[in-house]
């Protein structure tokens, strides 16, 4: 399991992560916006984060707490191979 709860091809297709529903609504948003902002920059450099800092202003709060809830979730069978 990764932070990825979705994925984007640089067509523009999203393609969901099947827990994206269990998030919630701030990390949803969090994740969705994040794989689409990498259809106009496709690294994490500078531009990625004034464009994330412009849009979602708490986005490190968020990716911290998407990062705990990822850990929080993996299945067992993930935990014993970590």
């Amino acid at each position: 399991m990764t932070l990825h709860r979705v994925s984007c091809r640089r067509h523009g297709a999203l393609t969901p992560a099947s827990d994206l529903v269990n998030l919630t609504e701030d990390l949803a948003e969090y994740a969705v916006c994040h794989d689409l902002f990498h259809l106009k920059i496709p690294d994490h450099g500078k531009g990625f984060r004034a464009l994330m800092n412009a849009y979602i202003p708490d986005w490190r709060e968020r990716e911290e707490r998407l990062a705990a809830w990822v850990l929080a979730n993996i299945p067992d069978t993930d935990k014993d191979n970590g």
